[in-house]
């Protein structure tokens, strides 16, 4: 049997000081990369896609046992635009210890929307 899930939010959160702030919750692009200036050797930050999926109707399968034996989850993500990308590489993925809020921005917004979640905040509304 396969079961898909989908997130119920996502967004891509940038730590480089320009961005830092910035939130893209609504963009439909999440973008894992780093950042460098225009000299291409200063790092100047990564980027992180934050991705949640509500989880409780696996979870009463489970408990109801509708879902049992040797369980695999596995995380689909595709690439739409890859440039100067290794061909092999590793992408962590670790879980999130607290809630965020995903926001209202686009990569794109100009001033950027700091409503919901950036690499400093977490839910908070940045003047």
């Amino acid at each position: 049997m396969i079961y898909r899930l989908y997130p119920k939010k996502d967004a891509t959160i940038y730590e480089d000081t320009l961005r830092k702030n910035q939130n893209t919750g609504k963009d439909e692009i999440l973008e894992v990369v780093k950042l460098y200036d225009t000299d291409n050797t200063t790092l100047l930050g990564n980027s992180r896609a934050l991705l949640h999926y509500d989880l409780s109707s696996i979870s009463q399968s489970i408990v109801d046992g509708d879902i049992s034996g040797n369980i695999k989850y596995y995380l689909h993500l595709e690439s739409i635009d890859e440039s100067q990308i290794a061909s092999n590489y590793t992408l962590y993925v670790y879980p999130l210890k607290e809630s965020w809020e995903e926001g209202i921005g686009s990569e794109p917004d100009t001033p950027h929307n700091t409503q919901g979640v950036s690499w400093t905040y977490r839910r908070y509304i940045v003047t």
